[in-house]
């Protein structure tokens, strides 16, 4: 397993560096045919982490992909997890084939965007109408840890590994770009916080305790870092991230940044997303003594 050792990651007890990419498709496209082409051509460049998506909701712009991981039984209120050939299989096939090629995974558990469903699809299927439930309703909370655990503790259909024991996998990661506010519900600035900062707690307090193995990530873009000198809103605290309390959780054991310098209005592309990429590293590895990686990027 990579760890984390001080603001470095080690494997084997040597520092280990990684060149990676991100994939969101793996997981509804013809997995097996689809994951050889992908891991085959990161191979042959020398790439050797995934990013990839560990969700897909069947409530997703009605199933349009043939599978699912997770549904909602209207009748019990309860999240069901989907174990089959159109379920976690494919996820099966996923790792699988990622061990062969030498490639390992960051499993990414929801979406902070409507894409695949997301966790606002959770909301909506327990009656809510507010982005923030997600992270303060018991009963969804509930239900995000029965399909971490059902994942956790899975069987692998290929390897015969179980998840939690299974060295392909770099990291869960709690979410992405997890925010107080998505793109399905009003958004009402100022945000709390400490709604996301205590809902990272618990989860991967959560996760820790059912696979100390692995590592765990917040998958936030990295904002909220307001001393910064910056009028960018970015480094502020009004979209509900506080990025050094996030990282510096206890069970949380890397910092993540995204940078889309064009997209958030940088005044200078350059400067602006240089400053971005060194702000966040002194704070994570000079401060919190956590290693960073930026996980996306683009103008």
């Amino acid at each position: 397993f990579v760890k984390r050792c001080g603001d470095k990651f080690v494997l084997d007890n040597k520092t280990f560096y990684f060149t990676g990419s991100n994939n969101y498709y793996l997981h509804y496209l013809n997995t097996s045919i689809t994951a050889e082409e992908v891991f085959s051509t990161c191979e042959k460049h020398g790439l050797n982490v995934m990013r990839t998506w560990a969700f897909i909701d069947k409530e997703y712009k009605d199933n349009e992909y043939g599978h699912h991981y997770t549904s909602f039984n209207n009748a019990t209120r309860e999240i069901e997890v989907n174990e089959g050939a159109d379920g976690l299989q494919k996820m099966d096939q996923v790792v699988a084939i990622a061990e062969k090629h030498g490639i390992r995974l960051i499993l990414t558990l929801t979406n902070n965007w409507v894409e695949f469903g997301g966790l606002e699809q959770w909301v909506r299927d327990f009656g809510y109408d507010t982005h923030d439930a997600f992270f303060t309703v018991p009963e969804i909370k509930d239900s995000f840890k029965k399909y971490i655990k059902t994942l956790i503790n899975r069987t692998n259909t290929v390897t015969g590994k179980k998840y939690r024991d299974d060295g392909t996998i770099f990291a869960w990661e709690l979410g992405n770009e997890l925010r107080a506010w998505g793109n399905g519900f009003p958004i009402n600035k100022p945000y709390d916080t400490s709604i996301l900062t205590n809902w990272m707690d618990e989860m991967s307090t959560y996760i820790k305790s059912l696979d100390p193995n692995h590592m765990i990530s917040t998958g936030e873009e990295g904002f909220g870092l307001p001393e910064v000198e910056s009028d960018n809103d970015i480094y502020f605290l009004d979209d509900g991230n506080d990025f050094k309390k996030n990282v510096a959780l206890p069970n949380i054991d890397f910092a993540t940044i995204h940078l889309y310098p064009n997209y958030w209005n940088f005044k200078d592309l350059v400067e602006d997303g240089a400053q971005y990429i060194v702000s966040h590293a002194n704070a994570a590895k000079k401060e919190l003594n956590k290693p960073i990686i930026m996980e996306e990027f683009g103008v």
